[in-house]
């Protein structure tokens, strides 16, 4: 949670509302602290504190980046000095693979998650899965949403959980982002709009919800000018046409970054709709 002043201004508290890009200078020098206290190997030689060799050379296979880790002892600054060189995407990533080797409950853990929470970057470390991973900051109440939905579903909760993962982390890959966001949202709505189908799947639930006419939502209504039906049909058809690229045409364009990240919000609105009863036959 971030610290908000007890005197705080009305002006302070709309900046701590803004997402910063990029490394903050408030964030720059503990962050490079944490970063050395996890680089940090058991001895110090000729060379001065030595890096984790093994380490490092792990970070060079999994990022596909040569930092200078050869065979013979890397100095500790020189190790940070080739991370820090080559900028944002590098230092954020080495990052991500440290805290990816923490236990999520880990002390270290937490003092990074405290970090960037305080600096209010556009980073996070996202400590809620069995891995603790880095991914990217969404204003307040977004990410609210998708984890009450993935906590509200069994089944489809850890299917959202990869589909947010790979749409808002630092390893973003928007094709898997949105297969998993319309698995998980088959995983509850099939069961409750077409149990008997022999092979259930969101397409047959969007053509089910639209011939039957007898779904509900219990938001209020404006009369006729979205009937609830519609409006289910509708957020399911859109869902289901994002996969335009395999549903229609392979040969079409990939899905972008931006369209995989509205596609996984769409399906944790529908995932927790659907879990808690909001939605419902009529």
């Amino acid at each position: 949670m971030v610290f908000v002043p007890f005197d705080a201004t009305e002006d302070e508290l709309a900046a701590l509302s803004v997402i910063r890009d990029g490394i903050p200078a408030t964030m720059a020098a503990p962050l490079r602290a944490w970063i050395t206290e996890q680089l940090k190997g058991p001895f110090m030689n000729a060379i001065g504190v030595a890096a984790n060799l093994r380490l490092a050379h792990d970070i060079q296979s999994a990022l596909h980046v040569d930092l200078g880790a050869g065979v013979s002892p890397i100095a500790l600054q020189r190790l940070l000095q080739e991370i820090y060189s080559r900028g944002e995407q590098t230092i954020m990533r080495v990052t991500d693979f440290l805290l990816s080797r923490l236990s999520p409950a880990s002390g270290s853990a937490a003092s990074l998650a405290k970090t960037l929470e305080w600096s209010h970057c556009k980073y996070k470390a996202d400590l809620s899965g069995k891995t603790a991973r880095l991914s990217l900051r969404l204003p307040a109440g977004m990410e609210e949403v998708t984890q009450s939905a993935i906590e509200s579903a069994r089944e489809a909760g850890p299917l959202l959980y990869k589909a947010w993962q790979y749409a808002f982390g630092l390893d973003a890959r928007p094709a898997e982002a949105m297969d998993f966001a319309v698995k998980a949202v088959e995983r509850v709505v099939t069961p409750v709009v077409c149990p008997n189908h022999p092979k259930p799947s969101l397409g047959n639930a969007v053509a089910y919800v639209r011939d039957q006419g007898t779904w509900e939502h219990n938001l209020r209504v404006d009369g006729d000018k979205a009937p609830p039906n519609t409006t289910i049909h509708h957020m399911l058809q859109t869902l289901w046409a994002g996969q335009h690229y395999r549903h229609v045409d392979q040969n079409a364009v990939p899905p972008t970054l931006e369209q995989a990240q509205a596609h996984v919000q769409l399906a944790a609105l529908l995932v927790g709709w659907f879990s808690s009863g909001v939605i419902r036959r009529a």
